[in-house]
């Protein structure tokens, strides 16, 4: 399974990722390897980050473009995306709905 993880860049961070973003993808890659589901035990999880590194509304709808090239490239099963403004990112670059899951509320 290919999943492609937007996310805010940190540049205060040595490799851009938010902590609990890099523990999300160690966990979904830990489930697949425990999972007695047959079908997950042979399918290899390949993760990959796409940093929006602009601020603000209009710094995030400037990386639509390049989002849209990224989801082209990699072709991804899941997009996973952290925060609103990276969530209306995905959806604007893949012209699908994506739904929101928050730590506050869930929109779907």
């Amino acid at each position: 399974m290919r999943v492609l993880i937007v996310c805010s860049y940190k540049p205060q961070l040595p490799d851009g990722v938010a902590p609990f973003v890099r523990e999300q993808v160690e966990a979904l890659r830990a489930w697949k390897a425990e999972s007695q589901e047959p079908r997950a035990k042979s399918e290899k999880v390949e993760c990959e980050y796409y940093h929006i590194k602009g601020k603000g509304m209009i710094g995030y709808l400037r990386e639509v473009p390049k989002l849209w090239k990224k989801i082209r490239e990699f072709k991804p099963e899941l997009i996973h995306a952290h925060y609103g403004l990276s969530c209306l990112v995905a959806n604007m670059a893949t012209r699908r709905f994506i739904g929101l899951n928050s730590s506050r509320r869930q929109i779907i």
